[in-house]
């Protein structure tokens, strides 16, 4: 069997030392990543310099950015999983499991935790049938309730650990001695290159179960954005740059408020009037133009009246663009996706040279996603079929690839007179399905055209046949005498 299940084991000390490694390193990671979920949902308010800013000015403008989840989202969105291609003409073996799995909407959250946190982790296991789970149970982690160490020799995951429960109380003793910042973890998961381990809190004693399996890796993978041989598992689309920008838009949007407020009115003077007779008259009052009257001074003359020029917000929406504009050559999303009033492009090119940096950015992360999801599929296949290993599937099932859809999203007029170009100098392309996933249709749709082809052509067939048939029967009808009716 591919997996073997047992109850009430212990942990070998060197799988505590993992967990408490890990658990570390999660608490290590997790303040960071937190802050970085703020920025994603703009729940980060303005961080006051003490320079232009009243402090009881600022605590009372509850003004907040939109940016963070912008520069994710602009990106997650062009990443759009279609399912899973193989050689030859064969089904996908896993529709069912990605269908039980819900993974089209899964993969789209992953890839938005993976954006705003560097990574995120996918995980396969065996469902219970009995239980009402699926054949094939593929989970995923943020990088919040998650860690991993990496191998560099074998360019995989050495071992992770993901975080499935918290405990309300402040702290635990026994099996966990990392120092957590928030709540401590009453339930992990523990992933090794041979045994899957669940660890649950009981009482004050743990509770051991081990999935021991022969896959000579760890069932966790990681989606990584960015990877560098610094930093294997990625970087944050929310950088230290990103967040930079984002808290001097937050103090220009919180400065272009009060401005508002204080010279929506205009400013008034009156010089060489009775003070007396001035103070009566509220603020309120002056605003709305009400009449009063003031004689002369001492002196005969006649008191000046007169009115400040108005504060422009010119040069504060000015400074908004500036910074729309490195913030947008920082994450390569358009400025006119920032809600800042730019230079409408005067043609579709131009439309697709302002996207096509966040289009190469689209490519990349397919290509990286693409290796995780193939790792995850080759899991998946080789549960779903009891095989001992992978290397003991069928061959057509070790080519599985995934699939994705075009991030650039052209026209569909564009789309198609590039594709007739192409099959017009290659015939053949026309008999293949990356033309139809190129127009942009999904698997499901392909998959319903070429039933309803075949369908139809066999319709078209028999109909054919039964003609023929008609006619030949006609033609061998004997003819009658001469005279008879």
């Amino acid at each position: 069997m591919l997996i073997t299940k047992t109850t009430g084991d212990e942990l070998t000390p060197e799988e505590s030392k993992l967990i408490d490694e890990l658990l570390k390193l999660c608490g290590k990671k997790r303040t960071r990543n937190l802050l970085r979920n703020r920025y994603y949902d703009g729940k980060v308010l303005a961080k006051n310099l003490g320079v232009s800013l009243p402090n009881n000015l600022v605590s009372l403008t509850e003004v907040c950015s939109g940016w963070g989840a912008k520069a994710v989202d602009a990106l997650a969105v062009r990443s759009r999983f279609d399912g899973f291609a193989y050689p030859g003409r064969i089904e996908d073996p896993l529709t069912s499991v990605l269908r039980e799995n819900n993974f089209y909407d899964l993969y789209r959250q992953t890839t938005t935790s993976e954006l705003t946190n560097s990574c995120a982790f996918l995980t396969v296991s065996a469902g219970d049938p009995d239980e009402d789970e699926p054949h094939v149970i593929i989970s995923a982690y943020s990088a919040r309730n998650a860690a991993a160490l990496w191998d560099s020799r074998k360019k995989r995951i050495k071992a992770g650990i993901v975080i499935t429960k918290y405990s309300d109380t402040p702290s635990l003793s026994g099996l966990l001695q990392a120092p957590i910042t928030l709540k401590p973890p009453t339930a992990v998961i523990l992933y090794t290159d041979t045994d899957t381990i669940e660890c649950s809190l009981a009482g004050r004693a743990w509770r051991v179960t081990r999935t021991e399996n022969n896959f000579g890796r760890p069932l966790m993978e990681a989606l990584i954005y960015k990877p560098t041989l610094e930093k294997p598992f990625g970087t944050s689309r929310i950088s230290r740059a990103s967040m930079s920008i984002i808290d001097r838009a937050i103090r220009c949007a919180v400065r272009m408020d009060i401005a508002a407020e204080f010279f929506s009115a205009p400013q008034k003077y009156l010089l060489g009037g009775e003070e007396d007779k001035v103070r009566k008259q509220s603020k309120w009052d002056a605003y709305i133009g009400n009449i009063f009257g003031i004689g002369r001074d001492e002196n005969g003359d006649l008191p000046v009246y007169g009115q400040l020029p108005q504060m422009q917000l010119t040069p504060l929406t000015e400074q908004m663009r500036s910074l729309a504009a490195e913030f947008s050559g920082e994450t390569s999303v358009p400025i006119s996706s920032l809600g800042v009033i730019h230079d409408n492009p005067t043609s579709a090119e131009a439309i697709y040279a302002a996207k096509e940096d966040l289009i190469m950015e689209a490519e990349k992360l397919n290509d990286t996603n693409g290796n995780a999801l193939k790792n995850i599929a080759l899991i998946a296949l080789a549960i779903k079929g009891e095989c001992r290993s992978i290397w003991d599937m069928p061959d057509k099932w070790l080519g599985v690839m995934p699939r994705f859809r075009s991030p650039a999203r052209l026209s569909m007029a564009a789309q198609s007179d590039a594709l007739m170009k192409q099959v017009t100098a290659i015939p053949w392309l026309g008999e293949t399905d990356v033309v139809l996933e190129e127009l942009g249709y999904t698997g499901d749709q392909i998959m319903r055209m070429k039933s309803q082809r075949i369908s139809a052509k066999a319709a078209g067939t028999f109909g054919e046949i039964a003609q023929q048939v008609a006619d030949n029967e006609q033609n061998q009808t004997p003819a009658q005498p001469e005279g008879v009716q």
